[in-house]
């Protein structure tokens, strides 16, 4: 009696322990994965890709050239792309350091024009939109303070801002959004480019 209990009782201590023993197990493998997330950006994104791909946009979405004119266009078009989302953001759009295109929707601050002139700053300083800068930190887990040596005072790396890129020239100023998600800035700019030069881009992929 006492061995056949011992039988039925030793199995049912060996599972009780095996589970201890497996949910500790599962513990330390989430803290691993964690830190080497922390370390390596976030593991599900597959930065290489992503940064191929904008930088594809950026070979794609360049002008022969940009007027003044130009800028009133694709300004307005974004004000009417902004209305309709019903997106209180702030638009801006410079060329050789001179404003040609404001315009700020009410629910904005003036926090946002800290925002527009820091990431367009970014796109001056790197020639990338700040979205691309932006995934280029994140993939190393680095501060822009510890990559460049620059402040971030200064600097935003965050979705929103796009260089204006002269075919076979190089960049000469950028168009910028600032009030929504940073993905969201980026991808407002991207579909009123894509429509303005007839280029077709599925922006769910750069986020």
């Amino acid at each position: 009696m006492v061995i056949r209990a011992m039988n039925c009782f030793i199995p049912i201590i060996y599972t009780e322990v095996n589970l201890k023993l497996h949910n500790q197990f599962l513990r330390i493998t989430i803290y691993l994965w964690l830190m080497t997330a922390q370390m390596k950006g976030n593991p599900m994104k597959d930065y290489d890709q992503i940064l191929k791909q904008l930088e594809k946009q950026e070979q794609e979405l360049q002008f022969d050239n940009f007027s003044n004119e130009m800028a009133w266009t694709i300004g307005t078009m974004l004000v009417e792309k902004a209305r309709s989302l019903q997106a209180p953001v702030t638009i801006d759009i410079k060329r050789s350091g001179q404003q040609l295109f404001h315009y700020a929707f009410e629910g904005t601050t003036p926090d946002n024009d800290v925002w527009v002139t820091r990431k367009s700053n970014a796109v001056a300083r790197f020639f990338h939109s700040s979205h691309y800068m932006h995934e280029s930190l994140e993939k190393t887990n680095r501060t822009l303070e510890e990559a460049k040596l620059i402040p971030s005072s200064e600097y935003a790396c965050h979705g929103g801002s796009y260089p204006i890129i002269i075919k076979n020239t190089g960049v000469i100023g950028s168009i910028t959004v600032s009030g929504l998600a940073s993905e969201d800035d980026h991808n407002m700019i991207i579909a009123v480019l894509s429509e303005y030069l007839g280029v077709e881009y599925d922006t769910s992929s750069y986020s």
